[in-house]
């Protein structure tokens, strides 16, 4: 009885460890494309759209928790940076909380690809506007590869297409009397290398 008692604990720790939280790291840098739609909204002189190149990049901290080659979920705070000014010429940073869910498989070998999808919210200050905060919702899919190097250590990396879409906000010229309303949508692919580490 004792016997089958050890046993039951010992493959318990083995499955709560399996399962059992871990922490990381990622950096990744992306090559993407900026579309900014202004609109004059007190007399509707025009609506344009300009679209050009853009890049960003980031270091993303995350807790997770699940199965090695099963789903795991897993929340992320990310700093991004982007390679020019998109609003306020004082800020180029913007910081986004996400959720992701993450897709395993067990290929063998202490290889796991895995696919994965999230999604966030993220903020940054700007000044001369009609807020002094623009907020961003961001969404991120993709696929990559993990490989377990130690008991606890994984060196895992992949490529997503990350989104972001600025909410509206408006600049008033009381000069011309005049409203002009901006909104901002990037998108490209990201990647990225990182570390994780189950404890």
């Amino acid at each position: 009885m004792k016997k089958v008692f050890m046993t039951v604990l010992f493959a318990g720790g083995l499955m709560a460890a399996e399962q059992g939280w871990y922490m990381g790291i990622e950096s990744g840098f992306a090559i993407g494309t900026l579309k900014m739609t202004k609109m004059d909204e007190t007399n509707s002189l025009y609506d344009t759209e300009r679209r050009h190149h853009t890049t960003f990049s980031d270091v993303k901290l995350k807790l997770g928790k699940g199965r090695d080659g099963d789903i795991k979920f897993q929340g992320a705070l990310s700093f991004v940076r982007f390679g020019e000014y998109p609003f306020s010429i004082r800020t180029k940073q913007v910081t986004e909380g996400s959720v992701e869910i993450i897709k395993e498989f067990d290929a063998g070998n202490l290889f796991y690809p895995f696919v994965k999808a999230g999604l966030g919210i993220g903020y940054m200050g700007v000044e001369g506007y009609s807020t002094s905060r623009i907020q961003e919702v961001c969404y991120n899919m993709g696929a990559g590869l993990s490989y377990k190097t130690a008991d606890h250590l994984y060196l895992l990396a992949g490529i997503d297409f990350v989104g972001k879409i600025w909410e509206e906000f408006y600049i008033y010229d009381p000069k011309v009397n005049k409203v002009t309303v901006e909104s901002i949508d990037m998108g490209g692919f990201k990647p990225y290398i990182g570390v994780n580490y189950r404890f």
